[in-house]
């Protein structure tokens, strides 16, 4: 899935975000989604080749609680461009909060398409994240 630049009112510019790599375990025949699952999430951010543009790459990992065996490793990757310096909203603010916001609902997507391609009855659905609290707990 590769999504392309569209202009916004806002201080950044969103270019592109893209699969930047997926893995996926079944753990057994008899799994079920519906059990607890541990989420890992990691948030890196670069800058482009010191210009105005970067890139944010979230990084989530399902594991199953019990045997801490990980079925989904998933990794999307969004290209940003600071249009204009604000104060109450920085780059480095934006790379934590508000970029993840933005690439984390493609790789919900993600897991949900690969788990009911896998064959699951009902599928992997992600729960939504609070990146603002997710930002402050680092």
């Amino acid at each position: 899935m590769d999504i392309q630049k569209g202009r916004s009112n806002s201080n950044f510019d969103l270019e592109k975000i893209a699969l930047v790599s997926s893995s996926f375990q079944v753990p057994a025949i008899d799994f079920n989604p519906d059990r607890d699952l541990a989420l890992s999430i990691n948030v890196a951010s670069t800058n482009l080749h010191n210009t105005d543009h970067f890139e944010v790459k979230l990084s989530l990992s399902i594991k199953l609680p019990k045997n801490d065996q990980t079925i989904a490793t998933v990794v999307y990757s969004g290209k940003f461009q600071q249009i204009q310096e604000n104060e109450q909203l920085t780059k480095e603010y934006f790379s934590q909060v508000n970029a993840p916001a933005i690439i984390y609902p493609y790789i919900r997507h993600h897991v949900r398409y690969l788990s009911l391609e896998a064959g699951f009855h009902r599928p992997i659905i992600l729960p939504i994240i609070n990146f603002v609290e997710l930002a402050r707990k680092r």
